[in-house]
């Protein structure tokens, strides 16, 4: 697409008029409309300020640059890359911290990345040691898979109904990242008949549970979703964190129950 239709798209999206994008980049209204018609071609630092403007994620502002013919201002990392050593210590320290709590690293696509003890016993207990590993590597796949959680969800209509909006707003927020747009599609895919709205939840609580039950076993979480605070890469950017922290004293003591069954298997 060319820079000029690229930027329109993207103004439109965020519901900017001209005036508003040439307002916050601080450019005259005229020289907007010339760039988006193509009478006018933008330096490498009106892109970025432009992107900055619109507040597009790195993967974006890549494509954005190089639709106006400049090589790409963000790297895109393997999280196994060695400038990530930090960051990947960063994430372990983070999971053994929050033991027994189940904790995810995941990217863009909700593939998990780096999952905490806390959070592999969860899944086995409540996906079952028969499940396809395909669904417990992915969290979008774990919820909406007939065979994943979506059975031991006691509350699935809501808890689907959230990951669903959710991963909607990746989309409309990150429309050229193919790895969300797949997430999105996969959810779609398994079928959302009885998917609740967003605001059918428990009126006593400030946030939505997920309540877990599968034969004598039962857990109810809320979850705390994190990312890094100054992202300079674009895998750095599309990382998340997620833990699940128990509702009750019961969820608090099967999680230890099942951090004690854990370490005594890693003992023997």
């Amino acid at each position: 697409m060319a820079f000029g239709a690229m930027l329109r798209g993207w103004r439109s999206a965020r519901r900017f008029t001209q005036e508003d994008l040439a307002d916050a980049a601080e450019i005259s209204t005229r020289h907007l409309s010339c760039l988006e018609s193509g009478k006018a071609k933008p330096s490498r630092d009106m892109v970025l300020i432009l992107a900055s403007a619109l507040d597009l994620p790195f993967r974006d502002r890549n494509l954005l640059l190089n639709a106006a013919g400049f090589v790409a201002a963000y790297s895109s990392l393997a999280l196994d890359a060695e400038p990530m050593r930090p960051v990947r210590a960063a994430l372990a320290t983070m999971l053994a911290h929050h033991e027994p709590n189940p904790t995810f690293v995941f990217d863009s696509g909700w593939n998990v990345l780096m999952a905490s003890s806390g959070a592999v016993s969860v899944m086995s207990l409540f996906l079952g040691a028969s499940i396809d590993p395909k669904v417990a590597a992915n969290l979008v796949h774990a919820l909406f898979h007939p065979t994943g959680l979506r059975g031991s969800l006691v509350n699935w209509p809501a808890v689907a109904g959230h990951a669903l909006a959710r991963l909607r707003r990746d989309v409309a927020g990150r429309p050229h990242d193919q790895s969300a747009r797949a997430a999105l599609d996969a959810a779609l895919s398994y079928g959302t008949d009885g998917v609740a709205p967003v605001e059918d939840g428990d009126p006593l609580l400030p946030f939505l549970p997920i309540h877990l039950r599968r034969g004598e076993h039962e857990a109810r979480f809320f979850t705390l979703l994190a990312s890094l605070g100054a992202p300079l890469d674009v895998t750095a950017q599309e990382l998340f964190i997620e833990t699940y922290y128990p509702v009750d004293a019961a969820t608090e003591r099967l999680m230890l129950e099942l951090r004690a069954r854990s370490d005594s298997d890693a003992a023997s």
